[in-house]
């Protein structure tokens, strides 16, 4: 039968600032996503985590906008299963940057970067029943803090996405293994004035 196990995680959003000399709380950290899925047979085996950082408060009355919160991801999904055929069992993780807080009268405040790593040189990610995977990174940076209308100053820049790849055959030469990493920056946030 087929297996599969989901780990979402997402942090708290920080709380709107009001007047000059304040700002809008800083997104919450996700931390410590998983998923695992085990197939004690040949059944079909996926396994998805998605993490995102909390978004920065926005700001009023000249309080700056929050922080997003960063986003990192380090080998957090594995699968187990000797099912072989190509294009079934999956493994896919995806990080995602808090968006900044915008501000009306403030400054605006800066996008949550992501870093989505699954495997390494010296560790290669693979499934560890031996069968074949198709392992995917994902990682989409916050969107930058705007200001808002009415009010005069810079939007902030875009997070940073970084996601990397590295997967194997288990010593076992099996060929369908296949690797996928998309890294998508964010957009900048509006600027007025």
């Amino acid at each position: 039968a087929p297996e599969s196990g989901s780990g979402p995680a997402a942090g708290g959003n920080g709380g709107t600032g009001r007047g000059a000399g304040n700002r809008g709380g800083d997104g919450g950290v996700a931390s410590n996503t998983m998923a695992s899925a085990i197939s004690t047979g040949d059944g079909r085996a996926d396994a998805t985590a998605v993490q995102t950082g909390g978004s920065g408060g926005s700001g009023t009355a000249g309080a700056d906008g929050g922080d997003g919160a960063n986003s990192t991801l380090t080998d957090a999904v594995s699968v187990s299963t000797s099912q072989s055929q190509t294009n079934v069992n999956n493994a896919w993780q995806r990080a995602v940057g808090g968006a900044g807080g915008d501000s009306a009268g403030g400054m605006a405040g800066q996008a949550g970067d992501a870093v989505s790593t699954l495997g390494s040189a010296l560790n290669p990610f693979s499934n560890a029943g031996g069968g074949s995977v198709d392992a995917h990174a994902e990682a989409d940076g916050g969107a930058g803090g705007s200001i808002s209308s009415g009010s005069t100053g810079s939007g902030t820049n875009g997070g940073d996405a970084t996601a990397t790849v590295i997967a194997g055959d288990n010593g076992n030469g099996n060929p369908d293994v296949q690797a996928t990493a998309n890294a998508d920056g964010s957009l900048g946030g509006i600027g007025r004035g």
